[in-house]
Order: structure tokens, then sequence, then C-alpha cells
């Protein structure tokens, strides 16, 4: 066995052996839990079909929906390496873990954010070599600056902090997951933290209308209540 002969390693890594029967069971039992998000992006992608010219843009588009999936994942998964999506990006996911556990909601998704802007999976080469400016994958030349040309601006569609290309034809935020083409919202994604924030205020607001109301009741009846129930 490998492990063995590489000095006692575990699948190759310099980690405590366990038992591999065990560990291929919880593989499996997290690959099951990705149901859900595989669903969404697929939903997501055949959505957007329409605005691909390409095969490549569509593999490409998967790429970026499936890695600010799996960040966000990977916040709420502490089990998760977030050291496999790049040094800065696995800062803003510890950020964001910490954040969750001491219930500050909006600091948590301003480093979700921040950590799907900067995450480096490198699930798809072809991608990874366009942002940082190396070849076309049609063959072309390289871009020196097209990495230089990306700045925060806001999502025209959540106004989210995102970090894109305002020139771009093409314009994804990794908050929302919407898509834009030439200007034109063509996909609305999942709401992002806008959507959070409004389901936590009016969530909020239900508790508050059920306490009131509570209150309300259990206040004594005033003399002229006391009157008219007596008259009934």
């Amino acid at each position: 066995m490998y492990d063995d002969a590489a000095g006692g390693t575990f699948y190759g890594q310099a980690l405590p052996r366990q038992n591999y029967k065990a560990y291929a069971r919880e593989c499996q039992q997290r690959t099951a839990s990705f149901t859900g998000i595989v669903a969404s992006i697929k939903q997501q992608l055949i959505s957007e079909a329409h605005t691909f010219k390409t095969p490549l843009e569509a593999i490409m588009r998967l790429d970026a929906l499936s890695e600010a999936a799996c960040v966000e994942r990977a916040v709420q998964d502490v089990t998760i390496d977030q050291a496999v999506f790049g040094a800065v990006s696995a800062r803003h996911i510890e950020d964001a873990r910490f954040f969750m556990e001491i219930g500050d909601a909006d600091r948590a998704n301003r480093s979700l954010q921040s950590a799907q802007e900067t995450a480096e999976s490198g699930s798809c080469p072809l991608r990874r070599e366009q942002v940082v400016g190396g070849s076309s994958p049609e063959g072309g030349g390289s871009d020196p600056q097209e990495i230089t040309r990306k700045v925060w601006m806001n999502c025209p569609h959540c106004k989210a902090k995102v970090l894109e290309d305002p020139c771009a034809a093409r314009l994804f935020c990794g908050d929302c997951t919407a898509l834009v083409v030439n200007k034109k919202v063509i996909s609305t994604g999942n709401g992002g933290s806008r959507k959070r924030r409004e389901e936590r205020l009016k969530s909020a607001v239900h508790v508050m209308d059920v306490i009131m109301q509570s209150s309300v009741a259990a206040q004594p009846a005033t003399a002229a209540q006391k009157q008219l129930a007596l008259a009934k």
C-alpha cells in the first residue's frame, strides 16, 4: 500500500492513519449532501444556456458557480480545508466562520463575499489561465492588462461590492450569482446577501408582532372593557 511505503501517511497526506472503510463512508455521505447544491447550479446553468456563444463559456460559467457555492459550503462546514481556495480566500473563510459563530450575520456575509471573490480553487485551468493573463484558450495572445482592469464595483442587480471589470461584456456577481451580459441582467441568481437580509428582517418583524400581540393579550382589562364584558 502506498501509505505504508510512504512511511505511514493517510491517502498520501501527513495525517494520522484512519479506518479506510469508515473514511470512505464519510466521503460518500459528504458527496450525497451536495445533491441540493448540484441541482441548484445545474438549474441556473440551464436557465442561462441561451447566453453562451461557445462551449468554453458554459464551462467557465459552471466553474464560477461551483466555486462560489463551494466557498459558501466551506464557511458552513468547518471540516472542509479552506486552504484549497487559496491563502487570501482562506483567511476570509476563517473570518466568515468566526462571525457566524458569534452571530454577526452581516460581517459573515461580507467575509463570505470576499472569500468568493478571491477564491482560487483551480477547478477550471482554462478560466484560471485567462484570469492571470495567460494565453487565450482560443489560441490568441495573452492580455496582461486583464487582471488590472478589475475594480471593486456595485453589482448591477443586487448592488453588492464585486471585483469585476466594469467594461466587460459579461459580469458575474459572487454574492447573488447574477449574470449580466452587455449591461442586461440575464439571470438574477440566488439573491445573495441582500435576499438573506430581507428574509432576516421579515422574520424579525414577525417575531416582534407576535411579542406585541402576546403583550397586549397579557395586559389587565380596563374598567371600560370589564363593563362591556359584563353587559354581554
